[in-house]
Parts: structure tokens; C-alpha cells; sequence
């Protein structure tokens, strides 16, 4: 698999270069299987890039995990350069923020059940007198606060499949 993320000065010809390079690199790789995988994913990034004539204002990330390839810009700048060959795509560049931010889960009558994100974001939406009085907040935040949140909502969300697969999930692991 193979990361790349390009910051917004840089030139897709050099990035182009840096892959070529790699390209060679990889080809004495002594295991056939990851020398294989590699290549592939090396010709699959430069055949996207050669779609792209410049890098977008924020940046470019481009990568092949399994038989998934994405190119996306990211919603604000990036000041890193990466690439990385290796068993997973990587994000952490685009996981920082400098924002808060939340996500209420409502069901289809409208009924609100569920705030979660970060703390200081929810604590004060939730402490207002902006929502309904039959919302539950989550305690936590990030994957914990989301799962919590599902967990918070289930008896609404009980017809949506990924609810219904945790259940059973669940119930089979106890």
C-alpha cells in the first residue's frame, strides 16, 4: 500500500520523480508478493497524478490501499510531505484540526437522541437552550464518543443495518 501526501507548493514533477525512483527501488525487492503489491501501487499513483496538472491549493493526497485508490485535496492546507510504502494508508497529516466540531444523530420523525464531539463543543450546545430536552449527550469523544452515541441511540436506530450487525456481533462474542 502506499501514502502520499503532497503539500501545496510542490510540483507534481517531482513528486512524479520521487515515484520513478521508488518504482526502481522496489523492483529489487526480494519478495515477489510485496514487490508486486508495491509496483502496482507506485504505477497506479502516477498514472493518477498524470491527471493532475498541479497541486491543488490545499495539498493532494493520494493513495492505494488493497484494491481501493483514492485522490482527494484536503479541506484545509497541509504543510507535510509523505511517502510511505506500507501495510496501511496513511492520514494522521489530515486528522489534526484546529476546530471543534460535533455531530447529533436524529432519527427519521426528527427526534433528536444523541450529541457527541468534542467536550467543550458539546458540553455548551447541550448545557443551551437551543435543543430539545429529550437529548442524550455522549460521554466521550472521537470513536468511543460515536460508538456511545449508537449505543445512546439503539432503540431508534434498531432497523439500521449497521445496528443490527453490531447487535449480532455482540450477542455472538457473549
Amino acid at each position: 500500500m502506499i501514502s502520499l501526501v503532497i503539500p501545496p507548493k510542490d510540483q507534481i514533477s517531482r513528486v512524479q520523480k520521487m515515484l520513478q525512483d521508488g518504482h526502481g527501488t522496489a523492483s529489487h525487492n526480494k519478495s515477489r508478493v510485496n514487490r508486486l503489491s508495491v509496483l502496482s501501487a507506485i504505477t497506479s499513483a502516477r498514472k493518477r497524478l498524470k491527471l493532475c496538472n498541479k497541486v491543488p491549493k490545499n495539498g493532494l493526497n493520494d493513495g492505494k490501499e488493497k484494491k481501493m485508490s483514492m485522490q482527494f485535496e484536503p479541506f484545509k492546507p497541509i504543510n507535510a510531505s509523505l511517502y510511505l510504502c506500507d501495510n496501511k494508508f496513511h492520514v494522521n497529516e489530515l486528522l489534526k484540526s484546529d476546530v471543534t466540531f460535533g455531530f447529533i444523530i436524529i432519527d427519521g420523525n426528527c427526534c433528536l437522541y444523541v450529541l457527541a464531539g468534542s467536550a467543550n463543543f458539546k458540553n455548551d450546545l447541550f448545557n443551551s437552550n437551543i435543543l430539545d430536552g429529550r437529548l442524550k449527550a455522549a460521554s466521550y469523544g472521537g470513536e468511543n464518543g460515536f460508538n456511545q452515541s449508537i449505543e445512546l441511540s439503539k432503540d431508534a436506530l434498531a432497523n439500521v443495518k449497521f445496528v443490527r450487525e453490531k447487535k449480532l456481533l455482540m450477542d455472538f462474542m457473549h
